[in-house]
């Protein structure tokens, strides 16, 4: 045992003294480390009888294989040196990724619509006035993917599925009833403790992003922006009230089917805001009012774009 720590602590010592030299360098420095301690390794692994993955020694950020008991791969994008009857393997850097993947990001955030550019309903609109702090936004990034487009790694375009979750909470009891083709407002006969627009939609977003640091990303600031197309899931109102309880109505509302619009983010270090403009109608033009729906709030886990 006292022979293996001294080993691995001769081989630490190597990867200090030849990581600041040229590659072909640290090759040679390598392999002056390596032929010392090739008896010492063969005796470790003498008494290992497995193979795989898990048969390497750990010099700083690169891998040291038994040739014989852990065959690298041939398509790998890591770098292999073989030395005698050892394999050095150079793990891959984060840095040097050209495609960054992420999933299940989430954003939080609040919603509300713009007539004529403001939120302010003229007073033939004035019952789907929204309650703003109840209005809440959801975004949900099944998948999203990084394409690097510099060598310093400050641009990048990225593109990903989500799912767009939008709550319009009323501040006046009414009901949405579609007549005619047409969308109608109508006073509730109950007092309501809940009334509230529910849409769903699958939205593809796409754009680029520019992070001014990406080597120390703490102290790095980030913009994106561009545009995002939308299939709708799911629309319904629900009502709560003390006399009837919950009622969920899922009938046709004229709800846009095909959303469209632009996405932007902001952020310093991993504290990053998020705003979304639609340039599509919340209803079906000529079916309902021109309410443009928009969105903004915080990205709860924001990664590496």
């Amino acid at each position: 045992m006292k022979t293996f720590i001294v080993s691995l602590s001769m081989l630490s010592l190597a990867a200090g003294a030849f990581a600041q030299q040229s590659k072909e360098m640290e090759v040679d420095s390598l392999k002056k480390v390596i032929k010392i301690q090739v008896e010492e390794i063969k005796r470790i692994n003498k008494g290992d009888t497995g193979s795989g993955p898990g048969n390497y020694i750990e010099l700083g950020n690169i891998r040291i294989y038994n040739k014989n008991k852990q065959k690298p791969c041939t398509d790998c994008k890591d770098s292999i040196i073989e030395i005698d009857s050892i394999i050095v393997k150079n793990k891959v850097s984060k840095k040097d990724k050209k495609v960054i993947s992420n999933s299940l990001r989430l954003d939080l955030g609040f919603n509300n619509y713009l007539y004529n550019g403001s939120m302010n309903m003229p007073k033939a609109l004035a019952p789907l006035d929204l309650n703003p702090s109840k209005s809440i936004n959801v975004n949900l990034h099944l998948y999203d993917q990084a394409i690097r487009l510099s060598k310093n790694r400050k641009w990048w375009m990225y593109y990903g599925f989500t799912i767009n979750y939008n709550n319009y909470r009323f501040n006046e009891d009414i009901s949405l009833n579609k007549f005619n083709d047409s969308l109608l407002t109508l006073p509730t006969t109950t007092s309501l403790k809940k009334n509230k627009l529910t849409t769903t939609y699958l939205t593809v977003p796409f754009g680029f992003q520019f992070e001014s640091n990406p080597d120390k990303q703490k102290r790095s600031f980030r913009l994106a922006a561009g545009p995002y197309v939308g299939y709708l899931l799911n629309a319904h109102t629900k009502q709560v009230s003390t006399k009837d309880g919950k009622d969920k109505n899922y009938s046709d509302l004229n709800i846009q089917k095909l959303a469209y619009g632009l996405n932007a983010k902001i952020g310093f270090g991993k504290v990053s805001l998020y705003g979304s403009y639609s340039l599509s109608t919340l209803f079906e033009k000529g079916k309902g009012p021109e309410l443009y729906p928009v969105s903004f709030g915080i990205v709860i886990n924001d990664f590496d774009f």
